[in-house]
């Protein structure tokens, strides 16, 4: 919400409202964590320590984000609303949003599918924890490995430098 109190300045005034400035601070708090993550991938990933030093630069920029944000926060935005003089309409349609979000819910739960890509991924994050390095060990054979072609498809388009390697 802070993020989008920062940005909120970008929207037309008629759509500042609580919900749209949470979501324009969640995607570009979303934004900031994939630009700070690849470019770690793309530098420092074979490094020691490159997971916790992506991790803190991403803290930091979140909360320096955050921090500014603060200081641009408006209150007058959250209105009690009054919801006796809501017409029917309106509350139909608020409780087919709340009954989507409950069904939505349970179903996340009853059907959760723990696929091989999820495996790849849950395996990853937990080497480059405890490693310290991302995208340097094989989550399979446990042997060390070069950042393959499906996390690296736009990095020599990014990156035209002859001497810029992503391993040593």
């Amino acid at each position: 919400m802070c993020i989008g109190q920062l940005f909120k300045l970008i929207l037309k005034k008629e759509i500042r409202t609580p919900g749209i400035t949470f979501l324009l601070g969640f995607f570009i708090y979303s934004g900031i964590i994939q630009i700070i993550s690849i470019l770690c991938i793309m530098t420092i990933a074979s490094k020691p320590y490159a997971f916790e030093t992506c991790f803190k630069w991403s803290l930091l920029v979140v909360l320096l984000f955050s921090v500014a944000g603060i200081f641009r926060f408006n209150k007058t935005v959250f209105k009690k609303p009054d919801i006796k003089s809501l017409s029917i309409d309106t509350k139909i349609f608020y409780g087919i949003f709340f009954a989507l979000v409950v069904f939505q819910m349970v179903m996340a739960v009853v059907t959760r599918i723990f696929d091989g890509d999820n495996s790849y991924y849950v395996t990853e994050s937990v080497i480059a924890q405890k490693t310290g390095a991302m995208y340097t060990v094989d989550p399979n054979k446990g042997g060390s490995i070069m950042l393959d072609g499906r996390h690296a498809v736009h990095i020599h388009r990014l990156w035209q430098r002859k001497d810029f390697t992503l391993m040593p």
